[in-house]
Order: C-alpha cells, then structure tokens, then sequence
C-alpha cells in the first residue's frame, strides 16, 4: 500500500513539475519575442515613469518595478508590472505618512492595448484618491 501511495506521489510531482516548468517557459517566449519587458510595455512604462522622480528599480524577465519618490509630500509609490499567462498585472502601492498604505491592482489581456490601460489605470487612481481624500463628485 505504501508503494502504491509513493508511486501516486511521485508521479503528480512530476506532472506539476512539467506544467509549471512549461508555464515558465510559455512566459519567456511572450515576453521575449517583444523584446523583453522593457520593449513589450514601452508605452506603459513611459507613462508611468513620467512621473517626476520615477525611476525604474528592477526588471526581471517577467517584471518590472518602478519607483517614485513624492518626498515633497512624504509619499511613495509603486508600480509593479508582471507578465502572467497571457496577461499582464499591475499593481500600484502607495505610501504616505499622513495618508497611509494604499494598494490598487489591474489585470489585462497581454494584447490589451497599453493606451487604454493607461487610461483605466488614471481614472481608478483618481477615484482612489477621491475616496481618499474625501472628495466627492
């Protein structure tokens, strides 16, 4: 019985072993055949770092992690752009002594046009900071 129960074990480790390493290769070739993240969300990405004090922090095969300092208004944020299995996630955190940790995050089709995630992204974070500040409309 107990042979039995190892055979089972062994054999969906290597099951899970095999999609999650096909999964991983699946997201390279997405990614890679733009260009790297940098060149398959160039549009994305030069909006976001437009703010002042952006600065890209980190890039990974599959992520990217932009940085900027609001220090003029004791604030930072957080834009992390993750490729997942045809699609991309963006997560925005926001951090401000007086205001708080605040989080908000999208989740795209990877052929989604940037343009429009740009422009969803704007509008939820202007709510956000409505329903922040207190502003109503």
């Amino acid at each position: 019985m107990l042979i039995i129960i190892f055979i089972v074990v062994v054999i969906i480790s290597y099951i899970l072993y095999k999609i999650f390493n096909n999964r991983k290769s699946i997201l390279q070739k997405q990614v890679e055949g733009y260009g790297g993240m940098l060149n398959k969300y160039e549009f994305l990405i030069h909006h976001l770092t437009s703010y002042p004090n952006a600065i890209i922090q980190k890039v990974q095969k599959d992520k990217i992690q932009i940085y900027i300092d609001l220090s003029i208004i004791s604030s930072t944020m957080n834009f992390y752009i993750k490729e997942g299995f045809q699609c991309v996630n963006i997560q925005w955190i926001g951090i401000s002594k007086k205001l708080g940790k605040h989080k908000k995050s999208w989740k795209f089709p990877d052929t989604y046009s940037q343009e429009k995630m740009v422009q969803r992204i704007n509008e939820d974070l202007n709510n956000q900071m409505d329903k922040i500040l207190g502003n109503k409309y």
